[in-house]
């Protein structure tokens, strides 16, 4: 399957996952905890060797379609943006610079178990807590903000795990 229809199959498959699936959960009062965002998986997994503008321009796409139907005025596309500036610092945390071919994709199994955990929990955690900050718009109950952002991490990154094991083919 080619790179780009490759690409378009996660973006709608885990678009139409977090809107109507994810986000129609409702778990009573521990719902203000639950709300782990999948889609910032798309900005972090792609191959290495795409330009800064491209990823740019495809995080705040991905943002933007999400806001649309999440009604949330800009703030994804604002939080993935930040992730994907960040992005390249992610990947330095986990591996020298030239450890992976820059036309693999990154998934669980191209990382491993520990590089996967650090770099994608990184970007989610990041996307999470710049999400919940735009959109309390203060530094107020800060402990809590980070302790939704460590909760919905751990969700988004348990769900696709499981997502990948299911869909990518091991190698």
């Amino acid at each position: 399957m080619s790179n780009l229809i490759k690409n378009i199959s996660w973006f709608f498959g885990l678009i139409l996952f977090q809107i109507l699936i994810l986000d129609e959960i409702d778990i009573g009062p521990y719902s203000v905890y639950f709300s782990p965002m999948l889609f910032s998986y798309l900005i972090l997994r792609l191959k290495l060797d795409i330009s800064v503008s491209i990823l740019l321009l495809y995080a705040f796409l991905i943002g933007i379609t999400v806001d649309i139907f999440k009604d949330t005025i800009g703030l994804n596309a604002a939080a993935l943006l930040f992730v994907a500036i960040l992005r390249k610092y992610f990947l330095s945390i986990i591996s020298e610079r030239d450890e992976f071919d820059s036309m693999v994709e990154l998934d669980f199994f191209n990382l491993g178990f520990v590089r996967y955990l650090i770099y994608f929990g990184l970007g989610m955690i990041t996307h999470h807590f710049v999400f919940a900050l735009i959109e309390g718009f203060s530094f107020n109950g800060f402990l809590f903000l980070l302790y939704k952002s460590l909760i919905n991490t751990f969700f988004a990154l348990a769900i696709l795990f499981f997502i990948q094991y299911l869909i990518i083919k091991k190698k």
